[in-house]
Parts: C-alpha cells; sequence; structure tokens
C-alpha cells in the first residue's frame, strides 16, 4: 500500500492507527507569568480588561460548487471599544470533507488585516474580485497583494482525493502570535480566507467548518506595562547608583584609614630613629 505525502495537518506520515500531537505556545502578557485559572480581587476589576476576545465561525453541510476554485472568508470581529488594540495571538481549526471525489485539492489559508470588506460566505467569484490578491485569474495559490492587506499567516496544503463514495478530510489547526497594532479599529477588518482549487469533474458533497479565536490587548494596558517596565529600570538603576556610592565611600573610609595608620608607623619609626641617633635612653 503506497503511503501518502505528508499534508499540512500532520506534517509527517503517520500511520494508521497513531496519534499525532503538536505543542503550541502560550502567550503571556509582557514578561508576566500566565496563571490559570486566573484570580481576581474586587479591588483589581480592571485586570479583567487587560485581554480581549473575539471569535468568528462559519459551518456549512451538504453543499455543492460546481467551480474549480472556490473560497470561504470568515470575519473576526476588531474590538472597537478600545483605541489601537494590539492582536496578540490568533488560533483557528479549520475542518473540511468531501466525498465522491477523484482529485486532490489544493488548500491555502491566509490570515489577513485590510480595510477592504470581503464576502462572508462561500463563494465562487474570481480571485481579482476580492481585492487582496495579485493573481487575476487561474489556479491557486494566491499571492496577496500587500498593498491591499497585511498578511499575518499563509499556509499551503494538498487534500487528497476519497475513492468512490468515501469521505477525506483535511483538518488544520494553527496558532500565530502576530502582535501587531491596528491602528484604526472601525476601519481595519481581521479574516480568514480559506481557498479550494480543485479540476474534479465529478459533483461531490462538501462539508465545511471553521472556527477563529483571537485574543486582544488594549493600548492603555501596554502603556500601563511599557511604564512600569521604565520605572523598575529606574528604582534598578537608582539602587545600583546607591550601592556604588555607598561602597566608594566605604573603599574611601579603608583608604583614609590605611593612610592614617602608614603616617602613623611612619612617624613611630621616625620617632625611633632620632631616639637611637641621639643614645637617648628616658627608661
Amino acid at each position: 500500500m503506497p503511503i501518502s505525502p505528508p499534508t499540512l495537518e500532520s506534517r509527517a506520515v503517520v500511520p494508521s492507527g497513531q496519534t499525532y500531537a503538536r505543542t503550541y505556545p502560550v502567550h503571556a502578557i509582557w514578561d508576566r507569568n500566565l496563571t490559570y485559572p486566573p484570580s481576581y480581587d474586587k479591588a483589581d476589576d480592571h485586570d479583567r480588561d487587560e485581554l480581549l476576545y473575539s471569535y468568528g465561525s462559519f459551518a456549512k453541510d451538504s453543499f455543492i460548487i460546481s467551480n474549480y476554485n472556490w473560497r470561504l472568508c470568515v470575519g473576526v470581529p476588531v474590538p472597537s471599544n478600545c483605541n489601537n488594540p494590539m492582536l496578540l495571538a490568533l488560533n483557528y481549526m479549520i475542518k473540511y470533507a468531501t466525498n465522491c471525489n477523484t482529485e486532490n485539492s489544493v488548500i491555502q489559508t491566509d490570515v489577513l488585516l485590510t480595510t477592504k470588506t470581503l464576502p462572508e460566505d462561500v463563494v465562487t467569484v474570481n480571485i481579482a474580485d476580492l481585492g487582496v490578491y495579485k493573481n487575476k485569474s487561474g489556479y491557486g495559490p494566491y499571492m496577496v497583494d500587500h498593498e491591499a492587506a497585511l498578511c499575518l499567516s499563509s499556509t499551503i496544503a494538498i487534500k487528497f482525493a476519497g475513492k468512490g463514495r468515501n469521505w477525506s478530510y483535511f483538518v488544520d489547526n494553527q496558532q500565530i502570535t502576530p502582535k501587531v497594532r491596528v491602528a484604526n479599529s472601525n476601519v481595519a477588518k481581521l479574516y480568514l480566507v480559506f481557498h479550494v482549487s480543485q479540476y474534479d469533474p465529478n459533483t461531490q458533497f462538501r462539508n465545511v467548518s471553521l472556527e477563529v479565536s483571537a485574543a486582544w490587548q488594549k493600548e492603555e494596558v501596554e502603556k500601563k506595562a511599557k511604564e512600569q517596565a521604565e520605572r523598575k529600570v529606574k528604582e534598578d538603576r537608582d539602587k545600583k547608583e546607591k550601592k556604588d556610592a555607598e561602597k566608594k565611600a566605604k573603599w574611601e573610609e579603608e583608604r583614609q584609614a590605611r593612610a592614617e595608620e602608614r603616617q602613623a608607623r611612619e612617624e613611630e619609626r621616625r620617632a625611633r630613629e632620632e631616639e637611637s641617633e641621639w643614645g637617648c635612653d628616658f627608661r
């Protein structure tokens, strides 16, 4: 039995019956430790707003696409109740299945920040109609137009076809930590764009489910953390300067004490020499 090439969902050839696991990094706020579950005091209710979360999702079962190229855009709300939010992390889960297909598919998943409004549904419009890609037509993958959108991540994969009436599946779970500030949350839009390109003459049913979660940080939280960091640097610098001054003063005292001790010994030596020279004995 031939072994299929690695796909994006596994990134390795995984024998049947084995489990493949992937570890993702956890993003903590600045240099502080992240504790779960969190605990809050009534006096610190403002800490609840240090991170904001937004979600987007789409699901559709048993639909038929007659076009070889189709795409799905899922919008993720950008917080509008705060100024200049920073996108700290984004996680998405894609589940896509087909049956009665005989050809493989090229799959491209992009995370985009743009000021354009994209259609949030399964569409078969030409790629140029979205206004955020360089390609005017043709088979995927597609190149993002960086003058029209900021591409935070782009992944390419091959989904292998099932045989006969069998279902074949594509699953992908990714996490990114872009740390990008959105200067105008009322204009900027965040999208997960899922492309499928497949030259398959057979009519086939498709199921697709996309879920996206984004974590945002308020600008005032970042400013507060920056002020605290600067204050800590200043306190550490002042402590060091004080410690250096105390060390220098102690060294100066010790130097003065050694100089006085040397002077006393020198005066005692001269007195003995004078006494020896005149032959005086006062005992």
